[in-house]
């Protein structure tokens, strides 16, 4: 494993929102409001490092089983550029992919709230109708079991709109972003 340093940023990724919403138990609001300020010390680690190992066989798996071609994304701003995002695959000119690669574990059966709101906010970003999160099983370094769950943005639209976006643009206000 290494340690590096990370300074302050200027932007955040959908995959820490959960935390600005209270919803992710390993990071608190303040903490991450304290790391985009003050920079911080992160740790590579083995689901981390299996996770990037693997995505490219799991897109490829999903290509195959669901015959649908993913295009690689590009990085997508919103928010007077503060949201930052660039996401797993883009699928046709309505849909995206999340891809969770989880080693001698078995597939999610149902999509984490500090996943869904990763998901609704790739949705927004790219503008999207809907988004497949596929958690991948792997056992003994091996695709093992798949399983995909379809997201429609017509039925998160409203919580991301009236509830989740409004505390996000003001955790984002607060923060003393990086010149």
């Amino acid at each position: 494993m290494s340690r590096k340093f990370v300074g302050p940023k200027r932007c955040i990724g959908p995959s820490k929102l959960a935390s600005i919403l209270g919803m992710n138990r390993w990071c608190s609001r303040e903490q991450l409001k304290a790391e985009l300020e003050q920079g911080s010390w992160q740790e590579s680690n083995p689901a981390i490092e299996f996770g990037i190992k693997n995505e490219a066989l799991a897109i490829k798996f999903y290509e195959h089983h669901r015959k649908l071609k993913v295009n690689e994304a590009r990085f997508e701003r919103d928010l007077n550029g503060r949201l930052v995002g660039k996401a797993d695959g883009l699928v046709g000119v309505d849909g995206g992919l999340e891809v969770k690669c989880h080693n001698n574990r078995p597939p999610l059966d149902k999509i984490p709230l500090h996943y869904l709101v990763q998901i609704v906010a790739y949705m927004a970003l790219y503008q999207r109708q809907w988004w497949d999160f596929m958690s991948c099983g792997f056992k003994d370094g091996r695709l093992d079991r798949v399983k995909i769950i379809r997201v429609y943005w017509c039925n998160h639209q409203d919580t991301w709109n009236l509830e989740w976006l409004p505390q996000i643009e003001q955790f984002i206000e607060e923060v003393q972003w990086a010149a």
